[in-house]
């Protein structure tokens, strides 16, 4: 038996293209020009057919007051009116155009009922069920046509809506998860299902309870579960399932009142054969001498956590001892250095499910096995003030020597068992200590040896020294030292034989010692420290292949203009969120000097041309001093006097020095 219904409008909002920001839900008649939009709610269906099946025999009516079109032909004014079912409820105090809550998403084209003449419109496409719980709309789509749509009053949207009384409306039961296969009877399991009104109705059918049903076998006592609400899930704590088998179902209360009850799904209790699987290590190398972590996956279908594993290894593939036994859950074990010895293995594994059975094993994973060098024995060859040191060891293909707290040598590449120190030391105790590096890449632990060290003075170092744009030292002994170091600032700057040094590398205040050094033994005497200022009398450069310096002492103004420019990079990063950007100083620089300089003999002009692509050095009286390339050299000539100006930046330069 059919029922037939009127439902009126309940509430209403214009959404307006032209007033996107607006809302309104008041004015009748409903003014819609092009791209305009009336949502409708409705009132709710008579309690007697609520839930009941809503059938297609159902209808949207509006009445259309007048229709205004200024450029209307003879046939008069049309309108273009589209309606549409909403697919989410909507709240017509708020919306607005722009916050259309995906009301004109559903206007996908402008097709639609035609309409010349004021009266009722009405349109049977639209989904009552829809309609009722969520809403509708009317679009006009005539570019220059205005539809008026009355709201309230007598002439007010209504929906006819038919309903099959024969039937009220439950849910269908679907998805049942788990509904075939095993599940573990000693681990948490969840039952799940969905369950969906079976036909379009108003108010929407939904669960409204549920009862979860299990029983051991089909004569078993059944077990129930009430579930409150519209939660569609159970969870069973680990070892309730007893049997090695169970039966379950779940029986849900609608809304409507309507209960359904699914049909019985046996399931297994007893837990599946899991599959093991070689994780890491395999193919790769393995250092025996550090910690090593063997990995591994326990596959099961049912979930269930691995209760036992076992590992083993062999040298051929084929013969097999225990390496490891894991008891729970962990799927990895570590390996303790030196468990392994170096060679080639092979290992595998196998694991065991939550009823003790285990998989077979595993693929066996390869591996080669390797271990660090031997500590090297260290041996003090020289104790002197510049010790020299050997060392035994075995698979050396680099070395690391360091003096602790004084000296690192980083990766010395080689084979080579000695070394001996690039500087002096002071006196007093002092550790050594010595790493090597074998071809696999790996560091042995660190070998040492104590070192004293007491230097015996040779004769005493008078120094002097005398200034210009350079500093020259010279120095008298009564000793006979193999050779001379020259420290600039306490760093070394010159190894002669003589006993006279010119430092062309020098401005503004230093500070010289000169150490007389003994080859076979490392003993030294040196010199008390002598301090000078360097200052150049005029701006100078030097070729430093010759030594030979230019004088620069005319500039075209009166005021000689220097300019040298130091600079260090820094990069900043601008972060979502941050006020201000993250900066970062990097360790570069850049040092540049400036110089001009104005000639009036050919043979000054030719010099200085001569030190374009040459190293130079670059000095001035204000005790600025650069050393690099002259690589540009500006010449400009106004028919008295020929100006040069050019641009030197310091460039990593140091003065090796062989100790």
């Amino acid at each position: 038996m059919m029922s037939t219904a009127k439902v009126y409008i309940k509430g209403f909002a214009i959404l307006n293209e032209t007033s996107r920001n607006t809302n309104d839900h008041q004015s009748d008649p409903a003014i819609l020009d092009v791209d305009d939009c009336l949502v409708i709610t409705f009132e709710d269906l008579p309690a007697s057919m609520q839930y009941k099946r809503i059938t297609s025999e159902s209808s949207i009516a509006v009445y259309v007051n007048k229709i205004v079109d200024p450029e209307a032909t003879s046939l008069g004014p049309a309108a273009n009116l589209v309606f549409k079912d909403l697919a989410a409820p909507v709240d017509v105090e708020t919306i607005t155009y722009n916050n259309n809550q995906r009301v004109l998403e559903r206007f996908s084209g402008n097709s639609g009922e035609k309409v010349r003449n004021g009266g009722w419109v009405t349109d049977d496409s639209i989904s009552a069920g829809l309609a009722l719980n969520c809403g509708a709309a009317v679009r006009q789509w005539y570019v220059d046509v205005s539809a008026y749509i009355r709201t309230t009053g007598s002439l007010r949207p209504y929906l006819t809506v038919e309903v099959d009384d024969s039937e009220t409306v439950g849910v269908t039961i679907r998805n049942c998860t788990p509904a075939s296969g095993s599940i573990s009877k000693k681990q948490d399991n969840r039952f799940s299902w969905l369950a969906l009104g079976s036909s379009l109705t108003y108010p929407e059918v939904v669960q409204a309870s549920a009862v979860f049903r299990w029983r051991a076998v089909d004569s078993g006592s059944i077990h129930e579960i009430s579930v409150a609400g519209e939660s569609r899930s159970v969870t069973v704590p680990a070892n309730t399932f007893t049997a090695d088998e169970i039966q379950w179902q779940v029986a849900v209360t609608a809304n409507s009142g309507i209960v359904t009850t699914s049909e019985w799904m046996a399931l297994s209790t007893l837990d599946v054969k899991p599959e093991a699987k070689v994780i890491s290590p395999q193919n790769t190398i393995v250092d025996a001498s550090a910690d090593n972590f063997f990995m591994w996956e326990h596959i099961i279908s049912t979930g269930t956590a691995q209760s036992k594993a076992e590992l083993q290894k062999s040298v051929d593939g084929e013969t097999w001892e225990t390496l490891a036994t894991v008891t729970g859950a962990e799927t990895q074990w570590k390996c303790q250095a030196g468990t392994i010895t170096s060679s080639v293995k092979y290992w595998r594994v196998r694991t065991y499910n939550a009823d003790s059975v285990a998989s077979d094993w595993s693929d066996a994973a390869q591996i080669v096995v390797i271990s660090a060098p031997p500590t090297p024995i260290v041996q003090i060859l020289t104790a002197g003030a510049k010790p020299a040191v050997s060392w035994q060891t075995s698979g050396q293909q680099a070395a690391q020597v360091e003096v602790i707290g004084i000296y690192e040598s980083g990766t010395i590449y080689g084979t080579v068992q000695q070394w001996s120190a690039p500087m002096y030391l002071d006196d007093g105790n002092y550790t050594i200590r010595v790493r090597v590096q074998n071809e696999y890449g790996l560091w042995s632990e660190w070998g040492d040896a104590a070192l004293q060290v007491v230097n015996t003075p040779g004769a005493a170092i008078l120094l002097s020294a005398r200034t210009s744009h350079i500093a020259t030292l010279e120095w008298d002994t009564t000793g006979n030292y193999d050779f001379y170091l020259v420290y600039r600032n306490g760093h070394p700057v010159a190894r002669t034989v003589q006993r006279a040094y010119s430092d062309l590398l020098s401005i503004g205040p230093v500070t010289y010692q000169v150490r007389g050094c003994y080859t076979s033994s490392g003993n030294y005497g040196i010199s008390g420290p002598v301090s000078v200022e360097v200052i150049p009398p005029t701006t100078m450069v030097s070729d430093l292949d010759t030594g030979v310096w230019i004088r620069l002492p005319y500039a075209a103004t009166p005021n000689r203009k220097t300019s040298r420019e130091r600079t260090r990079t820094v990069s900043y990063l601008a972060l979502s969120g941050v006020k201000f950007p993250y900066a970062e100083v990097s360790g570069n620089y850049t040092d540049a000097l400036t110089i001009e300089a104005v000639f009036t003999e050919a043979e000054d002009i030719r010099a200085l041309e001569a030190l374009v692509g040459r190293l130079v050095c670059a000095k001035t009286p204000t005790e600025d001093m650069v050393v690099g390339y002259l690589d540009i050299l500006q010449k400009d000539h106004d028919g008295f006097v020929t100006t040069f100006s050019f641009t030197v930046q310091q460039i990593d330069y140091s003065e090796e020095v062989q100790l």
